[in-house]
């Protein structure tokens, strides 16, 4: 997406996975922390299931800190059959939050650089799924 809210365009980084090593040691670290987090949102400014170990990645907060919910904000376009299957068999789900922006598809399309009807197509999936 190339959504003109989102501070990508200007963010001297690029995206990229963090390293193994660092994510299970903040994992380590986090479940010994006194007071446990409640919900955790795996990712930064980014799109959480561009990242292709998403469903990998809650299932290690899980085995690190069972009691907390994962929350998702989406744009919702990326629900493939493979990412339903591995949400619904999270164990710590807490939400998935879809902004849409728009219902207009020439908006929609001007604001994210996306199909609207493409990303409603992966929506219903993931709402059919149950």
């Amino acid at each position: 997406a190339r959504c003109n809210f989102c501070p990508h365009s200007s963010m001297k980084r690029k995206p990229q996975s963090i390293d193994e090593r660092l994510w299970i040691k903040m994992l380590s670290e986090i479940s010994n922390w006194q007071v446990l987090p409640q919900r955790i949102l795996p990712f930064l400014t980014n799109e959480p299931f561009f990242d292709k170990e998403i469903i990998r990645r809650c299932n290690d907060i899980y085995n690190f800190v069972p009691s907390a919910l994962i929350d998702f904000y989406t744009i919702g376009a990326l629900f493939t059959p493979k990412v339903i299957e591995g949400l619904s068999n999270l164990k710590n789900l807490g939400s998935i939050t879809i902004s849409l922006h728009h219902s207009d598809p020439f908006n929609y399309s001007l604001t994210t650089g996306l199909n609207l009807e493409k990303t409603v197509t992966s929506i219903k999936l993931l709402l059919d799924s149950g």
